[in-house]
Parts: structure tokens; C-alpha cells; sequence
């Protein structure tokens, strides 16, 4: 059987597609009947479509959201800019609008409502990742744009979102670079790879044109990533405590402020990991450093 008819779909905004949706019944009417004539050959288009990651099946089975398909207008966002975490990527040749539509499938089981145009619109889409948000979308100037809001952890969504996307890039020979915004100036931004030369440097500020100044290394990867000495003490606590080793820290340290039931998890590591998150959002993760100092 011959895939082209997955393009001739995608290809054109038809009148059986409606805001990006297609109903599998109406691949009758999209095929050519000769190249196609039976339910058998249009389920072989829905399964390449699914492949090449360019259609979402909704839960009962007959629909499939196309975000290539999506409307072209996005929505206004009732978003707060001045709260989230923001990262960008930055495509000096162009940004393929396939890029986002592969994102969106790849994104798929934090996609709230599928059929909310305030969520998803063809180059962009509203994301919910536990107790955060994210809004990603496409600009003009040949960027991504990722900002995350909410009261979970935004680096480990901001992880999320990054793995995702370099999965996305693994697959085009495109030339992109990973932007850091300046907090406080938006249109100010500083490459990501050089922040992090610049800290394994020792270097404590970078330059930035935009402001003609000198900005904090430790100001612009804050929430990024992990600071190191968090990441050391992660593998240590895992490494050194026994499970019943760990429930007794926790009773011991800061007495009543910290359960392991309530810690998020399946396992010690993924206890420790939350435990490790909770501290540092509460400025206790020194508390507990001295702590086991005393200890040892």
C-alpha cells in the first residue's frame, strides 16, 4: 500500500477536518477510492500518520487530532510572563513548523483538552505537567519559547520539555542554540552552552550586550538545572542510607516537617529526590547539610 495519501491529508486544510480533527470515517472521502477502496487500506493510513508522529488518537478510538491542521490563530492565554521559567531555541536558518506539531504529539498525555483551542493551536500549545504550566509556542523571530508557571518544581518539567525536544532535533539537521532570558529583561538572552562553559570556568558573571553589564552565572542557570552540591548529596543520601535509614532522617531532622508518606515516590530514590526538592523550596537544604555534619 502507498503512503502518499497520509500527505494529501496533511498537506491542505479540508473542509471533513475541522480545527485539526479527523474522524477515520471520513478518510473515505479524503482518499482516492481506487488507490484506497477498503476500511483495511485507510487503517494503513491512520498507522503511518501515528508513525510519522502526526496525528494523536483521542480516548474512543474514531477521532485523531492533526496538529498540523490546527487553527493558525493563537488564543489569547490569560498567563502571568512575570513568574515562570523561561528557556529558548533559537534557529538561525529557519524553524520548520514541523518542529511544534512534533512536540505536541510527542507531549501528548499532558495535553488537558484536546479540543480546546485555548490549549493547542498550530504553533503552539498549553501544557499541564502536574502543578505546572507550560505554554511553548513559536515566534516570529525564528525561536521556540517555553515558559513554565505553577508551584511544583519547574526545572524537572523544564527537563521534560528539554528531553523532548532533543529528541525532536535528533532527527533534523538543523542548526539551533539553547537561550537562557535574562530575568527582569525579557528581550535579553544569553547561550546556554556558554553559561555553562563559563561556570565550569569558575566564572562568576557573563556579559550581556543587551544591558551593557555584567549578570550572575548562578542568577541565569538558577532553575535551569540542579545546583551540583544538590545533585552530590542526592547520590550520597541514596548511596549511604538504607530505607529504614532514611525514615529515621526523617524523623530526626526538623522533627514533624517532613513525612515519608508524604513524599512523592514509589521508591528511596524518588523519596529522597522530592525530599532533596521540598528543602530547597522551603531554604532548608543547608539545614540538613550541617545536620549530617553534626552526625558524622
Amino acid at each position: 500500500m502507498n503512503p502518499k495519501g497520509v500527505f494529501s491529508i496533511i498537506q491542505k486544510d479540508l473542509p471533513y477536518i475541522q480545527n485539526g480533527v479527523l474522524y477515520k470515517r471520513d478518510l473515505k472521502y479524503l482518499l482516492d477510492p481506487k488507490e484506497y477502496p477498503t476500511v483495511l487500506h485507510r487503517t494503513f493510513i491512520i498507522d503511518m500518520m501515528r508513525r510519522y508522529e502526526l496525528c494523536i488518537p483521542f480516548s474512543e478510538g474514531d477521532r485523531y487530532l492533526i496538529p498540523d491542521l490546527l487553527s493558525e490563530q493563537e488564543p489569547e492565554i490569560d498567563w502571568s510572563f512575570d513568574e515562570c521559567l523561561r528557556f529558548e531555541y533559537y534557529y538561525p536558518d529557519f524553524l520548520p513548523q514541523t518542529i511544534i506539531s512534533k512536540f505536541i504529539v510527542g507531549q501528548q498525555i499532558f495535553i488537558l483538552d484536546k479540543e480546546n483551542s485555548k490549549s493547542l493551536w498550530r504553533t503552539g500549545c498549553v501544557l499541564h505537567y502536574d502543578s505546572n504550566i507550560a505554554l511553548v509556542r513559536a515566534e516570529k523571530s525564528k525561536k521556540i519559547a517555553i515558559f513554565i508557571s505553577g508551584i511544583g518544581e519547574k526545572r524537572e518539567t523544564l527537563a521534560i520539555i528539554r528531553t523532548e525536544f532533543a529528541r525532536i532535533h535528533s532527527r533534523f539537521n538543523l542548526q539551533y542554540i539553547e537561550q537562557v532570558p535574562v530575568p527582569g529583561h525579557p528581550s535579553a538572552t544569553v547561550d546556554y552552552k556558554y553559561l555553562k562553559a563559563s561556570e565550569k570556568k569558575g566564572e562568576e558573571k557573563v556579559y550581556v550586550n543587551e544591558l551593557n553589564d555584567w549578570v550572575s552565572v548562578k542568577l541565569l542557570l538558577n532553575g535551569i538545572e540542579e545546583p551540583q552540591s544538590k545533585i552530590e548529596l542526592r547520590k550520597t543520601l541514596i548511596k549511604r542510607l538504607s530505607d529504614e535509614e532514611f525514615k529515621t532522617l526523617l524523623f530526626n531532622f526538623l522533627p514533624g516537617k517532613y513525612d515519608y508518606d508524604d513524599l512523592i515516590g514509589g521508591g528511596k530514590s524518588d523519596k529522597i529526590r522530592d525530599f532533596l526538592t521540598r528543602l530547597e523550596r522551603q531554604g532548608d537544604l543547608n539545614k540538613l547539610i550541617e545536620f549530617l555534619q553534626n552526625e558524622e
